[in-house]
């Protein structure tokens, strides 16, 4: 399995921060075993978001950051 999803305006806060106005990406790749109506495995999945606000105490600041991970997880899916 195979898919990529564009993000519009991700954001992202911890209460007192908060990151805005920009874009983001996400790839998964995983192989599904089949079990009945539900298939498991292994998943891969690449996330990348770049924002383009800063907002902290009330002030905003604009800035060029981009964050990106790498996480591997295993998948459950619904077959129907």
């Amino acid at each position: 399995m195979f898919q990529v999803s564009y993000l519009l305006e991700p954001t992202e806060s911890d209460g007192t921060d908060e990151y805005y106005g920009g874009s983001g990406t996400v790839f998964d790749i995983a192989y599904r075993f089949e079990a009945g109506s539900f298939s498991f495995g292994p998943q891969l999945t690449q996330a990348s978001f770049t924002y383009k606000k800063h907002k902290t105490l009330g002030v905003e600041t604009d800035i060029d950051f981009t964050y990106t991970h790498l996480l591997p997880m295993l998948g459950f899916w619904l077959n129907f």
